[in-house]
């Protein structure tokens, strides 16, 4: 197998494997419980959407547009428009879940997330 075949079959695998994801303890969900965000690695694709925006913070929320996705593994933002993550949820919560994704803490998001809270 050749070099380019194993980076595509590296991603294929990514794909297709376990989902990273954090609770957000901000959103609860109808059992009062945090909701749980899960996301995939980025691609190519996805990158070239979000520098499409023409600000940071309209980078930020389409970081999370394009790869918060839900239980099912269904983007949990692919209704809502770019302007309404921009308008309508605290970029404090939106950048913090855009970090734990660009950092890819994963599962021990949680812990981490308090650690650097304690900083």
């Amino acid at each position: 197998m050749n070099i380019a075949d194993i980076g595509r079959a590296h991603l294929r695998d990514a794909l297709t494997g376990k989902r990273s994801s954090c609770n957000v303890d901000e959103w609860l969900g109808d059992d009062g419980q945090p909701i749980k965000i899960y996301w995939l690695p980025l691609t190519g694709a996805q990158q070239k959407r979000v520098e499409e925006a023409s600000t940071n913070v309209d980078r930020t929320c389409m970081m999370l547009k394009v790869r918060a996705l839900d239980e099912a593994g269904s983007e949990i933002f692919a209704d809502v428009p770019l302007i309404s993550l921009v308008r309508d949820y605290d970029y404090s919560v939106v950048r913090a879940i855009v970090y734990i994704m660009a950092s890819d803490m994963g599962q021990d998001a949680d812990d981490r997330q308090e650690e650097l809270e304690k900083e």
